[in-house]
């Protein structure tokens, strides 16, 4: 039978070998922006080792899909941790505006202001930008590339 190898006290921590104990205490991360547990160890020197410690099972997502055609195509949604919710709400406005593009190329260019006023109040909501008419004009005619992009990184996603 294999002895198992000895661990010299201090080894993985150097700079605590040989110090003094004073107090050893562990305490809840409740109430801070960590969860877990915390355990101190405080010498007599004022020097203290600290621990944090935690553990979880994120379930980041979890959803229904077709794959008849060789690619993801989301039927349904069953829960979505606030990070993926928001890519989804982002996804489904990008969707959303894409298809008002398509009908307003198809109409006569009526309600072209009414659309980049619309693009100017999303993307100052969603990306914290101002821009003015032309830029959200140009925002609009990207819009179909940038939503194949955006269904690349969608898919990339854990």
């Amino acid at each position: 039978m294999k002895q198992p190898k000895r661990v010299e006290f201090g080894e993985n921590f150097p700079g605590v070998r040989g110090k003094v104990l004073e107090s050893i205490s562990v305490a809840d991360a409740e109430g801070s922006e960590r969860d877990g547990l915390y355990i101190h160890i405080r010498f007599k020197d004022k020097t203290e080792l600290n621990f944090w410690m935690s553990s979880r099972v994120v379930i980041e997502e979890a959803d229904l899909g077709d794959w008849k055609s060789g690619n993801f195509v989301p039927k349904r949604i069953y829960m979505a941790s606030p990070e993926i919710e928001e890519v989804h709400a982002q996804d489904a406005e990008f969707e959303r505006i894409s298809r008002k593009l398509d009908r307003e190329k198809k109409q006569k260019p009526k309600n072209g202001k009414v659309m980049t006023q619309q693009a100017i109040n999303w993307i100052h909501d969603y990306l914290d930008y101002i821009v003015q008419p032309h830029e959200a004009q140009k925002f609009l005619k990207r819009l179909p590339a940038a939503m194949r992009g955006l269904e690349e990184l969608r898919e990339q996603l854990p």
